[in-house]
């Protein structure tokens, strides 16, 4: 959110070691490090974090172990770098493990379990016999070796090798890029696809399932008409005083209504049963995307799609970094944006909808003139308008909704990595492991190339 002062802007990334990286990168500062920064070690963004402080000019700098997350060499660059040199008129407060650069702190105060141990300079710590080196001691553990801490900055472009009793060695290299494009989801165009349809039905209902429903669904309209057909025939014998038998025709028409409330309640059931799709569907998707770890990278799955909730979850991770640089207003800047063109998006649907149902009600209105005289006799026939508009209407929804399922159908169509469990024929033995080790011998680890 500050203004941008080129000689400033190198004068931090000098100081905080980023130069190296920029160079390194394939489109410099500009480069996607995509969602949280995934394509960034943990050495990067400490570094990126420790530069927005240093660009903000605070008067007071409260550094929690930055230097942790880098190497040896980085550590002390950014020591010296940062904290001697370009924030020398601050105020500091750094805390850290590496006692190597206590010499040059003005004041020091060593914490043991939260409690205050000792304070004070260097030389007076040194006096009182303060052993600086036992905490040291205590904060790596009895077995701990920082040489073979992996503690490199690793950048999409660069290979770690690690071999057994070697120091970590960094061997670079580059790898093409062509452009800097993120790759777009994949859209459908035109009307679902019937196999969706289908799918979507398979996923929650078998055949036998199916077929139930639709006999159901026909049995339960065919007593409905029955049900009103009959009753009209009753009220002309009474009319007519005709009506010999009221009996029967009460039987009849009870057995109907009956026959009615039963297969609409059976119709319902094997319909909600039905509706189980969207868990399966869920559960199946979830399933895929655990097993293929390149579906979280490149579709970014289970993340919110729409960008005004993109923009609420990138705020709601980085709120306190938003508020302690006072970028507040910038960001709501951006979420009335995203706010405006998701309101004029929905906006454009509603009129699309009304137009869709003043076009249906014109045809309605055209059609009905022309048989005019048949509605003069049959006046029921008068709601055909809002009949057709709702027919409609229920039948864009349906559209609408169903693309839902055709990206979920997508997802799940997503190859797998390798099973989880091995082959028999490269399982290990029964009573393995018979120690409590792991050794890592000529072991080479390397980004996913793909963008």
């Amino acid at each position: 959110g500050s203004q941008y002062n080129e000689e400033k802007y190198n004068r931090v990334v000098k100081a905080c070691a980023l130069d190296t990286d920029f160079k390194l990168l394939p489109f410099g500062d500009k480069t996607f490090v995509g969602e949280r920064g995934l394509a960034l070690s943990g050495g990067q963004k400490a570094r990126l974090s420790l530069a927005r402080a240093l660009y903000h000019s605070a008067d007071i700098y409260l550094l929690d172990d930055p230097l942790s997350a880098v190497d040896t060499h980085v550590a002390k660059h950014l020591f010296q770098k940062c904290c001697n040199e370009y924030l020398k008129d601050k105020a500091r407060v750094l805390v850290t493990h590496s006692i190597q650069f206590l010499k040059d702190a003005h004041q020091i105060l060593v914490l043991n379990d939260g409690e205050c141990v000792a304070i004070g300079s260097y030389t007076q710590l040194k006096e009182r016999g303060i052993d600086l080196m036992a905490y040291q001691r205590q904060t790596d553990g009895p077995n701990d070796s920082r040489d073979m801490e992996r503690r490199t900055s690793l950048t999409p472009s660069m290979v770690s090798s690690l071999s057994e009793g070697s120091e970590v060695t960094d061997i670079w290299e580059p790898i093409e890029w062509v452009d800097q494009k993120v790759k777009p989801e994949l859209k459908m165009i035109g009307s679902v696809e019937t196999n969706v349809y289908m799918e979507y039905i398979k996923a929650g209902a078998g055949p036998l399932l199916v077929i139930l429903t639709t006999l159901f669904l026909f049995t339960s309209q065919v007593l409905n008409q029955g049900s009103v057909y009959w009753l009209s025939l009753w009220t002309n014998q009474i009319y007519n005083n005709s009506n010999d038998d009221q009996t029967f025709n009460i039987i009849i028409y009870t057995s109907l209504t009956c026959g009615l409330f039963v297969s609409a309640l059976l119709s319902t059931i094997c319909f909600y049963i039905m509706s189980r799709s969207p868990v399966y569907s869920h559960v199946n998707t979830t399933l895929c995307g655990l097993t293929s770890i390149r579906a979280f990278g490149a579709q970014h799955m289970f993340e919110p799609r729409s960008p005004v909730y993109s923009h609420v979850n990138t705020t709601l991770c980085g709120l306190t970094s938003i508020r302690a640089f006072g970028a507040q207003h910038m960001f709501e800047r951006q979420f009335e944006v995203h706010q405006n063109d998701n309101t004029s998006t929905t906006f454009l649907f509603i009129c699309s909808t009304r137009a869709l149902g003043v076009l249906v009600d014109t045809s309605c209105i055209i059609y009905i003139s022309v048989v005019i005289v048949y509605i003069m006799l049959n006046t029921d026939t008068i709601s055909t308008t809002s009949l057709i508009q709702l027919a409609i209407k229920l039948s864009a929804d349906t559209e609408s909704y169903m693309t839902a399922v055709e990206r979920v159908l997508e997802y799940t169509a997503i190859k797998p990595e390798a099973e989880l469990e091995s082959t028999p024929d490269r399982k290990p033995p029964k009573d393995w492991p018979q120690m409590g080790e792991i050794v890592f011998k000529d072991m080479s680890l390397q980004y996913n190339e793909s963008p």
